[in-house]
C-alpha cells in the first residue's frame, strides 16, 4: 500500500468516527506512545516495529503474537550462525535461560525451555509421580494441552480426575474459585491442575490462594499460563505455584517454539521420576 493510500484510507475512518478529514490527513491513526515501533525513528509516522500486512488491522488476542521487525533479524542471524556451523548449537540452551530466568523470578536450576505451553504441560505431569488411586482437581475449562496428559495419567496409570464446574458471568468472588477445588478436594488428591488464566472466558483464577490452599494440604499445583506472561507481570517465586507451562510467542511475541516451564524449588512431590536439569543441579522436571 502507498503511502497516499494509507493517508487517504485513513482519512475515511476518522471521517466515519466525525474527527475530520482534515485532521486525520496529519495525525496518526494511534497515540505515538501506543504506536508498536521500533526505539529509533524520525518525526512524522514512526517506522513500524512489525511487519505486519498494512492491510489487516491485528488485534494480538494471544493465538499468536506477530514477532517484531528486530526479533526477527535477531532469529534469523542466529539461525544463519548455526546453518554455517552446526557446531554452534552444542552449547544448549543455558545462555537463554540464564538471561530470562531473572525476569520472572525464577532460577536457572528452575527455568526449563519447551516446544510450546503443552509441551511444558506435558513434560511436567509426565515427570511428577501419581499412582493409581491418586486425584487430579482441575476445570471444566481447561485446554487440551493440559487435557491430554491429565488423560493419559488416567487411562494408563488409574489417576482419577475430578473436575469442578467454573462459574461464567460477572457475579462471582475470588473466593468462589477456592471453595470450589476445597470442596472437590480429598485426602487422595496429589494435585491442582488448571489454567491462569482460561483459554474459553480469560478469567484469572487466583491462584496465589489456591496455591496456599494446595501447600496446606500437602497438595502441587501445575498451571497451564499460556496467556499469563507478558499479560502479567509474574515473579514465580511469589505466586506459590508448583509448576507453570507458559508461553513467549504470544503476548510477549517471541519466535516460534519459544516457551516456558518452570517449577518452584521444593516443590512438592512424593517421588520425582527423575531429577536433571542442564545447568547440572537437580531439580524435579521430567524423565529423562
Amino acid at each position: 500500500m502507498s503511502d497516499f493510500e494509507f493517508r487517504s484510507n485513513r482519512r475515511d475512518l476518522f471521517k466515519l468516527a466525525g474527527a475530520g478529514a482534515a485532521a486525520a490527513a496529519t495525525l496518526p491513526l494511534v497515540p505515538m506512545s501506543a504506536f508498536a515501533a521500533d526505539p529509533k525513528f524520525t518525526l512524522g509516522e514512526p517506522k513500524p516495529g512489525f511487519i505486519l500486512d498494512p492491510d489487516v488491522l491485528y488485534m494480538n488476542i494471544g493465538t499468536t503474537g506477530s514477532t517484531p521487525n528486530h526479533v526477527l533479524k535477531s532469529f534469523n542471524q542466529d539461525n544463519r550462525e548455526v546453518a554455517r556451523n552446526p557446531l554452534e548449537t552444542f552449547g544448549g540452551v543455558t545462555p537463554f535461560r540464564e538471561a530470562i530466568a531473572p525476569g520472572f523470578g525464577a532460577e536457572l536450576e528452575e527455568f526449563v525451555i519447551s516446544y510450546n505451553t503443552t509441551d511444558g504441560m506435558n513434560k511436567i505431569l509426565a515427570g511428577v509421580e501419581l499412582r493409581e488411586g491418586d486425584e487430579i482437581v482441575t476445570t471444566n475449562h481447561e485446554h487440551p494441552g493440559g487435557n491430554g496428559p491429565m488423560n493419559i495419567l488416567a487411562q494408563r496409570y488409574g489417576v482419577k480426575i475430578t473436575r469442578v464446574a467454573l462459574p461464567v458471568g460477572n457475579d462471582q468472588k475470588a473466593g468462589d474459585y477456592v471453595d470450589l477445588f476445597r470442596k472437590a478436594m480429598t485426602k487422595k488428591t496429589k494435585a491442582f491442575v488448571f489454567s491462569a488464566p482460561t483459554y474459553l472466558t480469560g478469567v484469572m483464577l487466583p491462584y496465589k490462594r489456591l496455591a496456599k490452599l494446595a501447600q496446606k494440604n500437602g497438595i502441587m499445583t501445575i498451571v497451564d499460563g499460556a496467556h499469563a506472561t507478558g499479560m502479567f507481570d509474574l515473579d514465580f517465586h511469589k505466586t506459590g505455584i508448583d509448576f507453570w507451562g507458559c508461553s513467549g510467542h504470544k503476548w510477549q511475541c517471541g519466535p516460534p517454539h519459544r516457551r516456558r516451564a518452570t517449577s518452584r524449588p521444593q516443590p512438592v512431590i512424593t517421588k520425582p521420576r527423575c531429577r536433571c536439569s542442564t545447568s547440572g543441579r537437580p531439580t524435579p522436571t521430567t524423565r529423562c
